[in-house]
């Protein structure tokens, strides 16, 4: 995004961060830029540090400045808001510092399974390059979604199968972390989730099939249950949340959704064609699993 230091009036964060990151201009420039960045830093800050408990509120509020000063140049506006690439980096710092304090080292995901590199990437003790790893394999899934994206067919919407699958696999992923168990960070379980895997504002209103409820709403319902540490994150979660909502007749169960499941993982892995990208981006939310002898 072009900046104007002649413009007295940048009212655009991320406007105000290109200018701080923006070596040829005065020192005195950036730094008004940065002083005038302060406010949504510090409100960041403390909106990602509420989620912790201890003494990492006052820890974070006090070294935002200096944190996202040292991290200002991997900001690129063409990948997103200043206020979504400032979280990332603020909540990841929280994420690693909660980590060192609680001696909890990472746990891998149900069955054995790696989390998905953005899910962990916050534990990396490279502190220079976890933030910068998360924005890139978010952004690069986001594409690859937009670019595979396929049209519902008059029976089930399979890449509606997908996109919900997804964040049911990163929702598994996540509640295997040590920190799960803080209801504070637990309770903001479902954001974290739609940050990771943001849908496109078409993508809410798909359905399962036709006349059953919005991916928007499954999702509600959905966010509402995993905010409880005992709920077990399984397929079950989403026939229940389909059985909640209007038309009342919706019946799902947990065998139907893992055969959606499988043809939906099939056609989007035929989409992709690069096993590279599907490695990277798919692999470890949609495992293969092998299959079982016949006896």
């Amino acid at each position: 995004m072009p900046c104007d230091p002649q413009n007295e009036v940048i009212s655009d964060w991320s406007a105000l961060a290109c200018l701080v990151a923006d070596t040829t201009q005065p020192q005195d420039v950036r730094d008004q830029a940065l002083q005038r960045l302060l406010p949504v830093i510090e409100r960041l800050a403390r909106q990602v540090a509420a989620k912790f408990r201890g003494s990492l509120l006052d820890d974070l509020v006090a070294e935002s400045k200096s944190l996202v000063w040292s991290k200002i140049q991997q900001f690129d506006p063409q990948r997103g808001r200043f206020e979504d690439w400032c979280r990332t980096v603020l909540n990841h710092w929280a994420i690693d510092r909660w980590r060192r304090i609680s001696m909890c080292p990472v746990q891998p995901a149900a069955g054995g399974q790696e989390a998905h590199p953005a899910l962990t990437a916050a534990a990396s003790d490279d502190h220079e390059d976890a933030s910068e790893q998360v924005m890139k394999l978010r952004t690069e899934l986001r594409e690859v979604l937009n670019r595979i994206a396929w049209p519902p067919s008059r029976a089930v919407d399979y890449f509606a199968v997908l996109l919900l699958q997804l964040r049911l696999a990163a929702v598994r992923c996540l509640s295997q972390e040590p920190l799960s168990h803080d209801p504070a960070w637990r309770a903001d379980l479902a954001g974290l989730v739609e940050w990771l895997l943001p849908w496109a504002p078409d993508e809410r209103s798909r359905c399962l099939k036709p006349d059953w409820p919005s991916l928007g709403e499954l999702w509600v319902t959905i966010s509402q249950r995993i905010s409880d540490p005992t709920v077990k994150i399984e397929a079950d979660l989403i026939c229940r949340g389909a059985a909640s909502l209007p038309p009342h007749t919706t019946r799902l169960t947990p065998d139907v959704w893992n055969q959606w499941v499988h043809r939906a993982k099939d056609q989007a892995r035929k989409q992709v064609q690069d096993a590279a990208v599907w490695a990277r981006c798919f692999h470890r939310l949609l495992p293969d699993h092998p299959r079982r002898p016949r006896s």
